[in-house]
Formats: C-alpha cells, sequence, structure tokens
C-alpha cells in the first residue's frame, strides 16, 4: 500500500483500521490471522 495510505490509517487509529479491514478483507476463515497480524 502506498505510504499515504498508512499514514491516514495512523490518523483514523485502531477502530476505523479495524472497521476497513473489516469491510474490505473479511474472510470467516483467515480473519483471525488478519486480525491477528494487525
Amino acid at each position: 500500500l502506498p505510504e499515504s495510505q498508512w499514514i491516514e490509517w495512523e490518523e483514523w487509529g485502531d477502530v476505523a483500521l479495524t472497521a476497513y479491514i473489516k469491510d474490505r478483507m473479511y474472510d470467516p476463515m483467515s480473519f483471525g490471522t488478519e486480525k491477528a497480524r494487525f
């Protein structure tokens, strides 16, 4: 991802980042792994 995207995520905070991940990447079989990584 572009550096600017990570900067935006830092500004949003963990809650918004988690919501984004759930919205964009949610997969019942792999979400546990994604959540642990972040």
